[in-house]
């Protein structure tokens, strides 16, 4: 129970400078505001997510989660946080689930490769 709370907590965290450094470094708020969202920020989230896989073999999933929905307490904390958050809860569940996937299948690969 203590290491699931950890690893939430953790990876919660972790997301959460992350995404907040994201903010710093384009000057977006939103961090899916920016430009190089889809190309460079997004794609560098799933690549942890797939280490948190790797490393954590199926708990990387909850961490994963948790990585990417930290982007929700960066835009509070910016002050940006509006009426639509509600939207911006369901677009970072939505982000959430291609992250699950890659942890997992990161999990499957460093089993495989643990077996071998």
């Amino acid at each position: 129970m203590r290491a699931r709370v950890a690893l939430t907590l953790g990876s919660l965290l972790a997301g959460g400078l992350y995404w907040q450094l994201v903010s710093m470094v384009t000057g977006a708020a939103e961090p899916w505001d920016d430009g190089a969202y889809w190309l460079l920020w997004y794609p560098l989230a799933l690549l942890m997510c797939a280490g948190l896989g790797y490393f954590l073999g199926g708990k990387g999933g909850l961490g994963s989660v948790m990585l990417i929905v930290a982007q929700l307490p960066v835009l509070w904390v910016s002050g940006e946080a509006s009426p639509f958050m509600i939207v911006g809860l369901l677009f970072t569940v939505a982000l959430a689930v291609p992250a699950i996937a890659v942890s997992l299948t990161s999990a499957m690969i460093a089993k495989r490769l643990r077996s071998s």
